[in-house]
């Protein structure tokens, strides 16, 4: 069963139903992994007027998570401007994490999982498409 949810004209797919053995090694989210990880680094940043995004890495509680940020972001970026993680993986497994930019920004982390797809973006309130996004696959 499906539990989806409107955020920012985006459509989120909160959970999805998969068999025990393919939920069990989907990626864990954390919302402690973006302020509390160790070894952070960006692992693929973008900078422009509006400000930077970053696809940020780093290690919390001895797992490795990916989250987006954004850093000194514009007065356009903080008021029209919302921060995404979407992580997508095998048979649909889809997830987007939403924020409303505002200052120094982060989303939720996802840990590393082989095979997924993490992407860090941004997107105007006012679209349902990304504007920025910078991605790698585990």
């Amino acid at each position: 069963m499906a539990k989806f949810c409107i955020a920012a004209g985006i459509v989120l797919a909160a959970s999805v139903a998969m068999p025990a053995a393919q939920a069990a090694s989907k990626p864990a989210r954390s919302t402690g992994a973006p302020t509390n990880a160790t070894g952070v680094s960006s692992y693929k940043q973008y900078t422009s007027s509006l400000g930077t995004l970053h696809l940020r890495v780093g290690t919390y509680v001895s797992h490795k998570y990916y989250w987006a940020r954004v850093s000194s972001p514009g007065s356009t970026l903080n008021s029209d401007y919302n921060l995404h993680l979407i992580v997508s993986g095998p048979n649909g497994y889809k997830v987007i994490e939403t924020v409303d930019i505002n200052r120094t920004t982060y989303t939720a982390a996802y840990s590393i999982k082989s095979g997924y797809t993490y992407k860090a973006c941004w997107s105007k309130k006012s679209s349902e498409l990304t504007e920025k996004c910078l991605s790698t696959t585990a």
